[in-house]
């Protein structure tokens, strides 16, 4: 569970190349109505940073389209992505670093075609802490 009592996160654990349809496809294998985390705000990026054992977990966040706009990878919503949640302070502008990973210092840009430690995934629960009944 995270501070909102209507998220759940998991951190799953395996080497995995980035992008959009392997995190989305092995998020929905470990639970169907699951996806790519979404950390929209602070709250919720310090909570993951904090829960988070090993270092750079994809989550589903991505400028893939436009250099700057992050979006969620599932919907294609956007979100704000200060500075303060970076590692270094600073937003990644870079070409050719479009997909996010979440680790102990922030977020950090990297390659989708790179292979990373882990995913992130997220689900919406009830707010007595239980799964919405389907």
């Amino acid at each position: 569970m995270s501070d909102d009592p209507t998220i759940a996160y998991k951190q799953r654990s395996f080497s995995i190349i980035g992008g959009n349809v392997s995190i989305i496809s092995s998020c929905q294998a470990y639970d169907p109505e699951s996806f790519p985390a979404f950390p929209q705000t602070l709250q919720q990026v310090q909570y993951i940073k904090t829960h988070v054992t090993g270092s750079y977990y994809f989550v589903g966040i991505w400028d893939e389209e436009t250099e700057g706009v992050f979006k969620d990878m599932t919907t294609g919503e956007i979100v704000d992505l200060p500075p303060s949640w970076w590692w270094n302070g600073a937003v990644d502008t870079s070409t050719s670093y479009n997909c996010m990973t979440l680790y102990s210092s922030g977020l950090y840009a990297v390659g989708c075609g790179t292979s990373q430690n882990g995913h992130i995934c997220q689900y919406n629960v009830a707010e007595n802490g239980r799964r919405p009944s389907a």
